[in-house]
């Protein structure tokens, strides 16, 4: 029988990417990804496309997926009051001169300037798919799940505040929560790198530069964002037996 591992925040990085499904697919394994598949990285979008088709991973939303679509949405009407074919756009004036005129629009704004410039890129170079884009909205927000040691866990990309489990913007975007115990079983997030939160908490004996997952608040939550869109690492880790597979990229 498979394992069920977790990750996190893979951001573009490809090579990562392939690894994890290679690995999955050699033991007949199953993930749970937390969300940030897309932006800084080159190969986002098409990450995001591949999870989408991948029955073996239960795709979350992160706060770059949500970015996303609110930018694609953004172009896609503006080419619609211009009335204006994406494909005729592309031609005539270039996929980059597209994106970069929208940028007076927030949404599109706020995408570009958190690293979403060749995801944008990529869903026009692929037809401007708003199929792909309504199917990344729909993701769920958070997985409760038990596993085989009878531990409640959450799963959740941003990780809410106890009295905030139900709102949707807390999930996704949420930085809130770090020094309350999570009080419903085990709550595994991702979206601030451990650097950062390691440097938040103030943990003794832990280095701020340390890359990789994070147990904190009595170990009721772990911090699963190692940063890979600048450290080239990533973790799975066994929902089980919590044992950490690191993999890496140059």
């Amino acid at each position: 029988m498979g394992k069920t591992y977790v990750f996190s925040d893979i951001h573009g990085i490809w090579d990562l990417y392939e690894q994890i499904k290679n690995h999955l697919n050699a033991g007949d394994h199953k993930a749970i990804f937390l969300g940030d598949a897309c932006d800084r990285g080159e190969q986002g979008y098409m990450i995001m496309k591949d999870i989408l088709q991948n029955d073996n991973i239960l795709y979350i939303k992160g706060n770059h997926e949500d970015m996303f679509v609110h930018a694609a949405r953004a172009i896609r009407n503006i080419l619609i009051e211009q009335d204006r074919d994406v494909l005729e756009w592309c031609n005539e004036r270039g996929i980059q001169d597209l994106i970069y005129g929208a940028y007076y629009n927030d949404d599109v704004a706020l995408h570009l300037n958190n690293g979403g410039f060749y995801t944008l890129y990529e869903w026009l170079a692929d037809g401007a798919s708003m199929t792909i884009v309504n199917a990344i909205d729909k993701l769920p927000t958070c997985v409760e799940f038990v596993n085989n040691n009878g531990e409640k866990i959450t799963f959740c990309y941003a990780g809410p505040l106890n009295n905030a489990k139900d709102n949707i913007d807390s999930r996704i975007w949420s930085r809130d929560h770090f020094f309350e115990k999570w009080d419903d079983g085990i709550l595994i997030h991702g979206h601030t790198p451990c650097q950062h939160l390691v440097k938040r908490l103030g943990q003794r004996g832990r280095s701020s530069i340390t890359v990789c997952p994070v147990w904190y608040c009595d170990n009721t939550m772990i911090d699963m964002d190692t940063g890979c869109f600048s450290t080239y690492i990533i973790y799975l880790m066994d929902i089980d037996s919590r044992e950490m597979i690191k993999f890496s990229a140059e």
